[in-house]
């Protein structure tokens, strides 16, 4: 009786081992997949980045030079294209607003009864903190609650060190595929929920 005992306990034992190890394999595979999901992920919002400044970015002919070319951009679009995101992924109302005081349209963001202003970038160049001083006379003269600043490319350690503690969010071009990302899935949620609900339509 007692070996029948020390059989089974060595059995359940060794079922015990067996199922550890395999969870501990079916771990170290996830954790790989996982890995592998996450660096995938992170080129393709790199590539998705890219593709915003080439959408937004037309090379045109010099007509003085038909052998030279040079990039004409069409801010307003970009600007717009932003601003939906922002609108999407913060919630509340966006428009895009030209100051004679300030080079160039913004972008102004009402939201919980507060307003944020904004200025974008479509550039393959990192941005300097320049433009978060000139965003921050800006938020001061509009009494604004904060801002942002949104651009294709980066931003300079020094643009990163000048923003901290003045309330405006960097946000650079794999962050900014991430807000629209996140906005069209909260948007494929709406639409499933509508459908799933017709009585809410």
């Amino acid at each position: 009786m007692t070996s029948f005992i020390s059989v089974i306990c060595a059995l359940l034992l060794a079922l015990a081992a067996f199922d550890v190890y395999r969870r501990k394999k079916e771990n170290d595979e996830l954790r790989s997949i996982i890995t592998d999901s996450i660096s995938t992920s992170s080129e393709m919002k790199k590539t998705l980045a890219m593709g915003l400044h080439a959408r937004y970015t037309v090379e045109k002919v010099d007509p003085k030079h038909l052998s030279k070319t040079f990039i004409k951009q069409d801010p307003n679009q970009f600007q717009l294209f932003v601003a939906s995101i922002m609108e999407s992924y913060y919630g509340g109302f966006t428009y895009v607003s030209t100051h004679e005081d300030w080079n160039g349209p913004q972008i102004e963001h009402e939201r919980d009864n507060e307003l944020y202003i904004g200025q974008v970038y479509c550039t393959n160049t990192d941005i300097s903190f320049e433009p978060i001083a000139l965003l921050h006379s800006q938020m001061i003269k509009q009494q604004a609650k904060g801002g942002f600043v949104v651009t294709t490319s980066d931003f300079t350690d020094k643009a990163k060190s000048y923003a901290k503690g003045l309330n405006i969010e960097l946000i650079k071009g794999t962050q900014l595929v991430e807000y629209w990302i996140q906005g069209l899935e909260e948007k494929n949620i709406e639409i499933r929920q509508l459908k799933s609900n017709p009585e809410l339509v």
